[in-house]
């Protein structure tokens, strides 16, 4: 028979056995410990992507009404543009034909009164000439002739 200091060799393996299970099941609690952390680890990190995809997303609803506002900004900016272009044409012409209506009568008078007489007249030919000059240009530039004769004014 066996005695209690040698174990009979079933006996050896039965403690074996039981020491590997007894180290399989801290190994076992170690793991489930440390996946607890991981899934409250994982969970926390899915929270913060969650929020950051809400975010992303909220800016970007932010972004697209905020180019709308500038969008609509710049196209009433353009046409206020286009419409103050359109009254300063129209205030210029205006100016232009108040002073063709003005100025034309003038001219016309005053060419009409340019003689060789008047030439002999003056102290300075020179500058009687050279003022002649000048009014001529100013009739030709306004175009007084075809304002003239549109309006029945070249006859007097």
């Amino acid at each position: 028979m066996t005695t209690p200091e040698n174990p009979p060799p079933d006996q050896e393996r039965v403690e074996a056995l039981i020491q590997a299970a007894m180290e399989l099941n801290q190994n076992v609690a170690a793991m489930a410990n440390e996946s607890g952390s991981q899934f409250v680890s994982l969970a926390r990190t899915a929270r913060h992507n969650r929020i950051l995809i809400i975010a992303t997303i909220g800016s970007l609803f932010l972004d697209l009404a905020i180019t709308v506002v500038l969008a609509l900004v710049g196209m009433t900016a353009v046409n206020n543009s286009e419409r103050i272009n359109d009254f300063a044409q129209a205030q210029a012409e205006q100016a232009t034909e108040q002073r063709k209506r003005a100025l034309c009568p003038l001219y016309g008078i005053f060419l009409d009164s340019k003689s060789e007489q008047g030439r002999k007249a003056a102290p300075d030919p020179a500058k009687y000439d050279h003022a002649f000059e000048v009014i001529e240009d100013g009739y030709r530039v306004l175009g007084c002739d075809k304002f003239l004769q549109e309006s029945g004014r070249d006859k007097w």
